[in-house]
This record gives C-alpha cells, structure tokens and sequence, in this order.
C-alpha cells in the first residue's frame, strides 16, 4: 500500500562512520542556503518514477512505490545522497541545489548537506536510515573510494514536493553525467518510510531497475 512519510526521531537513527578524506565543496561551504519548507500541491509521484507527473501505480504494484504527495515536507532529515558523479559535478550539483534553497533575494537561509557515497555504503548492512543519520557528519565529504555505480544517483531527504521539482530540473539543466560509462545521466529518487532500512546495494537496484524500465517504455516503438 501507498505509505505516508513518518517522523524520525535522533533515536531511530543509527550512526555510520564513512571512513573518508575532508574536503569541502567551496561553493556549498561559501553560501549554504535553503528555501523554507513548503507544502505542495498534490502532484503524483513514485519513490523510483519519474516526479513530474507519474500515474498512480497498478493495484498490485502498490507497496512497491509511494506517491510524492503523500510525504510530510520535513519528516526526513535534509539533506542529498549522490553517487557516480565526478568532483566537478558535485561541485555543480551543490550549487544547483544551494539555488533551491535560497530567499527570495538570493540570500541563505539554511544549510544542506551533500554526501557524496563511499565504495562502503554499499557493503551488507548499510542501510539507508544510516546513511541520513549520518548526514552532517559526512557533509561536503570526498571519499577515498567513491561508490561505483552504473547510472548516477541523487537521492533526495525532506524536500517538499515544490522543492525537489525545481532541484531536479535545475540538476536535470546541468546536463550531468557519470555512472560506469560516464555518459549516463542521474536518475533521482527521495527518501520514503519503506525504503529507510533497506541495503543502499539494494536500493540503487531497484531504483536502477524502475530508471531501465521507464526508458524502454519512452522509446518509440
């Protein structure tokens, strides 16, 4: 069945060490910024579909996607999940995003961090929930191994329905690339309930599976 976002607490986080390098992404550190959190009118939305106006999924595909309008801006921590995209394109990526989260005159308001994923992450046991706990510690961080995976990733915590449309046609203008080819684009996924204590290994599968999916479906037969 189609879930609603639920609140975590500090308690239902687990810590996750990441074992990286500090690096700073200058243009996220130079001016963190963020828009207040909105609520959004009902657009329908799929964890792994494509945001900007997926049907609702068949009966018995329920439990396998939950609706954007259905989440609570704000219920998961904020923050960005990326893997397979070089350091230029994450430096681009934070600034696409700071652009979201910015006041009307351009000004911060608040801070998102960014995590670039690390080969780790998608060893047994990392799990999503553990990931987003560990989101300010790992903020702006470079890994020595970054995850490899074969198509991008941005995964995307307590953006409200407005926000994360606009973040991924901003990200989406950038005409990024990466993944094992290097010429893949990102595909784009936000963080639901049912999805916070599965592997990440297991996550981008599926998220990888619905992106294959969709694209054969768009092509013209």
């Amino acid at each position: 069945m189609l879930v609603p976002l639920l609140t975590l607490t500090p308690a239902a986080l687990l810590p996750s060490g990441c074992g990286c390098q500090r690096h700073v992404y200058p243009a996220l550190r130079a001016s963190p910024a963020v828009l207040p959190l909105l609520r959004a009118p009902p657009v329908r939305c799929g964890l792994f579909d494509n945001i900007f106006g997926a049907t609702r999924p068949d009966e018995d595909e329920a439990g396998k996607f939950s609706r954007h309008l259905d989440l609570e801006p704000g219920g998961f921590p904020l923050g960005v999940l990326v893997a397979g995209l070089g350091d230029d394109a994450l430096e681009a990526a934070a600034v696409a995003i700071e652009a979201v989260w910015s006041g009307a005159e351009g000004e911060p308001l608040k801070h998102v961090p960014i995590v670039a994923l690390a080969e780790g992450d998608l060893g047994r046991g990392v799990t999503l929930r553990s990931l987003l706990a560990a989101l300010g510690e790992r903020d702006s961080v470079l890994p020595d191994k970054a995850a490899r995976v074969t198509v991008p990733l941005v995964l995307l915590s307590g953006f409200s329905t407005v926000q994360t449309s606009l973040a991924v046609r901003r990200l989406r203008a950038l005409g990024l690339v990466g993944g094992a080819s290097g010429r893949e684009p990102p595909m784009f996924a936000v963080a639901v309930p049912n999805s916070l204590d599965k592997s990440l290994r297991m996550l981008c599968e599926e998220i990888e599976g619905d992106h294959r999916a969709r694209q054969a479906r768009a092509k013209p037969q």
